[in-house]
Formats: C-alpha cells, structure tokens, sequence
C-alpha cells in the first residue's frame, strides 16, 4: 500500500461522502484566525501559532480526529496545557498509553461519519 503524502491523495482513500465532510470541516477551521494544514503519510494535522490542535486520519467510511491532551508524570504532575473536553454527548474516546519512563500520554479520539455532526465536532475543537 502507498503511503499518502498530499491531502488530496489522503481524500481518494476515502468515500465522497467522507471527503465532502473533510472538504466541510477543513473549511470551517480555515475560518479561525492562523490555521493552517499540512500533509504526513498517515494523516492531516491542523495546527494554530500555539501548535498542533489535531491529527486527522482518513478511512473509507470516517473521518478520525486525533487530539493530544498532554502528559501525566509518574509523580502526578500533568504537563502545561493538559486539558479535559467538555463533552455533554460523550462522543470524544479517552486514550492513554506509558512510555518506558513511566510517563502517561493522553489523547481524544473522535469520529465523524456524517456532516449533522461536524458543528459539534468544531464545539470540541474549539476548547
């Protein structure tokens, strides 16, 4: 399999409907001050002047947000900027995992299949 390294080859991988949400929700996010994309093998990031806001991942039938809360220290100590979503609807996966030092990295994942939930989507994104 080749690895897509441009945005729009990452858009073939998926259905229409999947890149018409894409095309919608790039579009929104361009609407905010100071973003801009940028195109990795295996993903889209988004990032503002503060850094990366998210990873986006393509498949076939959905779009997956990434989005990296930050780092917990063994001791307890979360690193500057960990955040937790404000997320009525519960659609956000909480994800951690521990590197060898013993330190925990925390992430959110979030999919989007369907356009009706690209509006909240950029509610969390926005926090």
């Amino acid at each position: 399999m080749v690895q897509a390294s441009t945005e729009e080859e990452h858009i073939k991988v998926a259905s229409p409907r999947v890149a018409a949400i894409w095309l919608e929700l790039r579009n929104k996010l361009e609407t905010k001050a100071n973003i801009s994309f940028y195109a990795k093998k295996g993903y889209v990031g988004c990032r503002n002047n503060n850094g990366v806001i998210c990873y986006v991942y393509f498949a076939r039938s959905h779009l997956r947000l990434e989005i990296l809360r930050g780092e917990i220290k063994p001791d307890g100590t979360k690193s500057k900027g960990f955040f937790t979503l404000d997320d009525p609807k519960r659609i956000a996966e909480e994800k951690h995992w521990t590197y060898r030092n013993g330190i925990q990295g925390h992430k959110y994942d979030i999919k989007i299949s369907d356009q009706d939930g690209i509006e909240y989507r950029m509610f969390l994104l926005q926090q």
